[in-house]
């Protein structure tokens, strides 16, 4: 009988973990909890950010054009309605520039002819340095 208690003291000392292994794992648990929360809040503010400004587009709300320069459009021909659904189809993607606090759309691929436009490109280079400058965020 006492070898049966010493056998199993011996195992349960074995695989019973210590306090620096408990408290790392904890650790590593709620890191993963905080990252699962992180990525589902931005999921979430992205989809609302989006959503918003669609709404604003489809609303026609005058200075709601994403893609101007010098205060006026590069696209003259797209109306907010245009640009909406092109956000909605994946064509257009949004930047939120956070230091001159503006949302601005790039065209996703750059090879279609309206991204070699020479205002569009004046504007990219334009967003692009504000991205250099301060924090951005590419809603998803």
């Amino acid at each position: 009988m006492a070898s049966n208690i010493a056998s199993a003291a011996m195992w349960a000392a074995v695989f019973t973990p210590t306090a620096d292994e408990i408290a790392k794992e904890i650790v590593a648990e709620e890191a993963r909890l905080r990252e699962i929360e992180e990525k589902a809040y931005w999921e979430g503010w992205d989809k609302g950010c989006k959503e918003k400004v669609i709404e604003r587009l489809r609303n026609h709300e005058e200075g709601c054009w994403l893609m101007t320069l010098n205060k006026q459009p590069i696209y003259r021909h797209l109306s907010q309605d245009d640009i909406a659904d092109l956000i909605e189809k994946g064509e257009l993607r949004l930047i939120s520039l956070n230091n001159i606090k503006a949302i601005v759309a790039e065209w996703v691929d750059n090879s279609r002819p309206e991204a070699q436009d020479p205002r569009y490109l004046e504007f990219q280079k334009r967003f692009q340095a504000d991205m250099k400058e301060g924090e951005y965020r590419i809603i998803r």
